[in-house]
Parts: structure tokens; C-alpha cells; sequence
């Protein structure tokens, strides 16, 4: 129930109850088949909601080999670090240290730094992967990173959604099925009527239903 009381778990896809993992409360977590571990420190925020936060609270990584002992990773990068992923042999991850938050791989020891996104103003979020392919969001967007070599460059996926345009459409309301509260005019020849959340003016004799204009 509390951000900085978030645990990892782990599950088998084929069912079965989870089963914690002993890093204790972390953000993010990247583990290699060879065993190599790499946590995310808890953050109170997400860095796209911190934009170039630089205290003591910000988003950091650290680095262990699978025997329960870890060190502080990439502490020279002066921002926020977040979101590991392992990609191949690299970590992958954002950070905010070049101002705009975008996608950089280091080696496994931490060296080579690469960047492979070049986005400004709206941070580079929710980084995720299967070892090969790496995806991530931006302004509403999807894009994919197929390669961790230097050249490489982001595809933006395109993703289209049954939208809510046909439900816009004005057409007939059932009243009788959305009656709310009415009250009588004092002269008795009209009452306000609620329905879907509007007042209809409604005459008992003849003329159109008018919506009351909202206060």
C-alpha cells in the first residue's frame, strides 16, 4: 500500500503462487541469465514527473553478481537512472543526465556508454524488454529498439485503437430508462426533468424539450 514498500516477485508462467524475491523494497529489477543483478533504488516519483531532479532521493541503480551483495552502478552519470533492462550482454536503461530523459547501454562492468534515443522535452518512460528487443513510451507513443549498436535507431510503432467516435454520435435516449429528479413549474404547464445527468424543460401541452442551459 506504500510506494516505498514495493517488493519484487517472481512467477511461473505456467501458474502458481508468486514467490518474493530477497532484495528487499526496489523500483526496478534486471537479471541475467549468468546470474548478474542489477536494482533500482525505490523512487517517490518517476523521473518524467521530476524532470532533472538531482537529490538525494533520485532514481539510482546497483550492481551485484547473485550473492546478495551489492555496489552503487553508474553513480557517474549526475541524474536519474532508472528502468534496467538486460539487452544481450548490455543494461539497458533511461537517465536524465544529458537534461532529456532517453534510452543509453552500458557494457556489463559499466563502460561504453551508448545512446541510442535523442529525444528533447518529453522524457522517454516505462523502459521494458525480452533480452532483444527493447520498447518504451513517449508522448502518447510507442517505439522499439531492435539493436544496441551505436547507429541504432528508435521505430515508432504504429498502434491503431477502436476509438469512441461511433459512441459520440448523438442519437435517441430511452428517457424512460434515465428518469432522475423532476419538479413541477408553479403554473403547472411544464416540469424540469433530469435526465443523464442534464435538466430537460419539458411543457405538458405541446413544444419541444429544451435542455436548461448549465448554470
Amino acid at each position: 500500500p506504500f510506494t516505498d514498500n514495493a517488493w519484487a516477485y517472481a512467477f511461473d508462467v505456467t501458474g502458481g503462487p508468486p514467490r518474493r524475491l530477497p532484495y528487499g523494497p526496489i523500483s526496478g529489477l534486471a537479471v541475467h541469465p549468468d546470474g548478474a543483478v542489477v536494482l533500482q533504488s525505490v523512487i517517490f516519483r518517476e523521473p518524467a514527473t521530476w524532470h532533472r531532479y538531482r537529490g538525494g532521493t533520485r532514481a539510482k541503480l546497483w550492481r551485484g553478481a547473485g550473492d546478495g551483495e551489492f555496489e552503487p552502478f553508474l553513480r557517474e552519470l549526475n541524474g536519474q537512472v532508472c528502468d534496467p533492462v538486460w539487452w544481450g550482454d548490455r543494461l539497458a536503461f533511461i537517465s536524465d543526465h544529458e537534461d532529456h530523459a532517453n534510452v543509453y547501454s552500458v557494457a556489463a562492468d559499466g563502460s561504453d556508454l551508448r545512446r541510442h534515443t535523442d529525444h528533447e522535452g518529453v522524457y522517454a518512460r516505462d523502459l521494458a524488454g525480452d533480452g532483444g528487443t527493447l520498447v518504451y513510451r513517449r508522448a502518447g507513443e510507442l517505439y522499439r529498439l531492435d539493436s544496441p549498436d551505436a547507429d541504432s535507431q528508435p521505430e515508432r510503432i504504429d498502434i491503431v485503437l477502436p476509438g469512441t467516435r461511433r459512441g459520440r454520435v448523438p442519437g435517441p435516449v430511452p428517457t424512460g430508462k434515465h428518469l432522475g429528479e423532476f419538479r413541477v413549474d408553479t403554473t403547472g404547464r411544464a416540469s424540469a426533468v433530469e435526465v443523464l445527468g442534464t435538466v430537460q424543460w419539458l411543457t405538458h401541452l405541446d413544444g419541444p424539450v429544451r435542455t436548461a442551459p448549465a448554470p
